[in-house]
């Protein structure tokens, strides 16, 4: 499947998430290539209102600073060895969904940010949530440019999760 993705992102403060939003998610993705025009990650997204877990391919080129064409491809979960991760660049963040907007709390980064807020479209804001920076043409705060080494530790915590996940089909 191939979509063509406009997005933002910014800076964000975030005062208090009291409530689960529309969509929560735990994210892990590791980076197979990443340069600025172009990337491919494996991600698995583990959803915490089903309890249930995809895992895609990810081919994303750069069309202009915020726009971009995205081809996803979804894997069964036994078309990917975690082990063979090991050494490959990777991040591991809780996305939250709510209002076309998208709050990203990073678990397991470099440390740069605690959230990174991107809007698609016409996202809505929402009142606990102040804006810092517009950040979407500054390179460090690329997801790609954000991670760690995926290790054998790292391996070990994802799966202990991954493990407690129905994947779909």
């Amino acid at each position: 499947m191939k979509v063509v993705e406009k997005e933002e992102k910014f800076l964000v403060e975030v005062i208090e998430k009291k409530e689960l939003w529309d969509k929560e998610f735990l994210i892990y993705q590791w980076y197979l290539s990443a340069s600025y025009e172009e990337n491919t990650k494996i991600k698995v997204i583990f959803d915490f209102q089903t309890l249930k877990a995809k895992l895609v391919q990810v081919s994303k080129i750069r069309l202009n600073d915020n726009l971009f064409e995205k081809e996803i491809k979804y894997l069964n979960k036994d078309e990917v060895n975690f082990f063979d991760l090991i050494g490959c660049s990777f991040v591991a963040k809780r996305r939250s969904i709510k209002n076309n907007i998208f709050l990203d709390k990073f678990i397991r980064s470099n440390g740069l940010c605690d959230y990174l807020l991107e809007i698609e479209d016409e996202g809505v804001i929402t009142d606990n949530i102040i804006l810092l920076e517009n950040v979407t043409n500054d390179s460090n705060y690329y997801n790609q440019n954000l991670c760690i080494e995926f290790d054998e530790l790292e391996l070990k915590t994802f799966l202990t999760i991954f493990d407690c996940f129905e994947f779909y089909k």
